[in-house]
C-alpha cells in the first residue's frame, strides 16, 4: 500500500521545497498547485508568472512541458490508489504519513484536499484533520492540531464521523474552496436495512446479466478480483477484500470464463460475506461455503459497516444500477 507514495515522482523537487530555476538573470520558484500544476513565481520581482519566461532556456521549456503531462498522469494513479486506501481502512504511522505526504511534493497535495483521521492503538478515531500550505494540522474549526507520535493515521471514510462532525468538515472545505480528489465525506454509503441483518445471501443482484468484458472492466477497476479458476476455465465468483475490517466480500457468477471475449455475457448470483483470508483461491479450488452453516460466513448484520457499505456500493456500479465510474 505505501509503495505507490514511495515511488511517486518527485519531478525534480526536493522535499518540501519549491524548485528554483534559472530564465535569463531572473530566478524563478516553482510549485505544484493543489490541482496539480505548476505555479511560476519571479523571485526578483515577487510577481506570480503565467509560464516560463520567455527568457528561461529552450531545454527548461521543453523539461516543464513534459513535467506537466507526466504531473497530470501521476496524480490520476495516485488518486484511484488513495480512494482504494480509504476504503481499505490503512493506517500509517505519524512519521511515516509526514515522509510520505507532508514532505512528497506529489503527495503533498493530497495531504491538503483530503480529511485525515489520528487513530488511536485500538483503532478508535481520536481527532480528524487536514494539512494546511504551510504543513501545520487544523481541524474543522480552524485550530491547530498535533499528533501524538504513537498513534497511526488514515484517511477518514464518512462512516466514521457523527454527523455534526461530517457536515463541520464539509462546511470547512467549502469556506476555503478546497475540493477533495475523490468523494470523500459527501461520499454515497449503503447501509444494513432491519430485514437484511441476519442475511447470509444476498440477492439484490441476482439475475442481472452484463457483458463480460463491461462488468471484468467495472469490477477490477473498482477493486474486485477474480476468484478461483476451474473447470474449463470457469471462474464462478469474484471478490473484494477488507482486510482492516477483517472481512472478504464474493459475488457469485454464471457464464464467467477466463478466455470471455466481448460477445460473451454473464449473470451476476448471490452476494456473501466471509472472513477475512478463510476461503482459499487458486487453480481448481473449490472452497467457497455450500450453505449458511458454513462458519466462515458472516450474516450481514455483523459485516462491519465501511466494508458492507463500500461492497454493496460497489456492486450497484457495476450492476448499473449506480453511476459507472468514470473511464468505463
Amino acid at each position: 500500500e505505501e509503495l505507490g507514495a514511495v515511488v511517486g515522482p518527485g519531478l525534480g523537487f526536493e522535499p518540501g521545497k519549491p524548485r528554483v530555476v534559472e530564465a535569463g538573470k531572473a530566478k524563478v520558484e516553482v510549485r505544484i498547485t493543489d490541482d496539480f500544476k505548476f505555479a511560476f513565481r519571479d523571485l526578483t520581482t515577487n510577481k506570480k508568472l503565467a509560464k516560463l519566461p520567455d527568457s528561461a532556456a529552450a531545454a527548461i521549456k521543453t523539461e516543464f512541458k513534459d513535467l506537466a503531462a507526466s504531473l497530470k498522469e501521476a496524480s490520476k494513479s495516485q488518486l484511484l490508489r488513495l480512494e482504494t486506501l480509504m476504503v481499505r481502512q490503512f493506517r500509517w504511522t505519524v512519521e511515516r504519513w509526514r515522509e510520505l505526504y507532508l514532505g512528497h511534493p506529489l503527495m503533498l497535495p493530497f495531504a491538503h484536499r483530503l480529511v485525515w483521521g489520528c487513530y488511536e492503538d485500538n483503532g478508535k478515531l481520536a481527532a480528524t484533520f487536514r494539512a494546511l500550505e504551510d504543513c501545520t494540522l487544523t481541524d474543522s474549526n480552524d485550530e491547530a492540531i498535533k499528533l501524538p507520535a504513537h498513534d497511526k493515521v488514515g484517511i477518514v471514510h464518512p462512516l466514521e464521523l457523527p454527523t455534526v462532525l461530517r457536515q463541520a468538515w464539509l462546511k470547512h472545505l467549502a469556506d476555503y474552496d478546497v475540493i477533495p480528489p475523490f468523494a470523500q465525506l459527501d461520499r454515497p454509503v449503503v447501509t444494513v436495512k432491519p430485514e437484511q441483518k441476519d442475511l447470509k445471501y444476498g440477492g439484490e443482484f441476482v439475475g442481472t446479466e452484463l457483458n463480460a468484458m463491461t462488468f471484468k472492466g467495472r469490477a477490477e477497476r473498482l477493486g474486485w478480483a477474480r476468484g478461483s479458476v476451474c473447470d474449463a476455465g470457469s471462474v464462478n465468483e469474484y471478490l473484494k477484500t477488507f482486510p482492516t475490517a477483517g472481512v472478504d466480500a464474493f459475488l457469485y457468477l454464471e457464464g464467467m470464463f477466463v478466455g470471455a471475449g466481448m460477445d460473451d455475457s454473464i449473470t451476476l448470483d448471490k452476494v456473501f460475506f466471509v472472513k477475512n483470508g478463510s476461503v482459499k483461491i487458486g487453480s481448481y479450488v473449490y472452497d467457497e461455503p455450500s450453505d449458511e452453516k458454513d462458519e466462515r460466513l458472516m450474516s450481514f448484520g455483523h459485516v462491519p459497516a465501511i466494508a458492507f457499505s463500500e461492497a454493496m456500493g460497489d456492486l450497484a456500479k457495476i450492476a448499473g444500477k449506480q453511476a459507472v465510474p468514470e473511464g468505463e
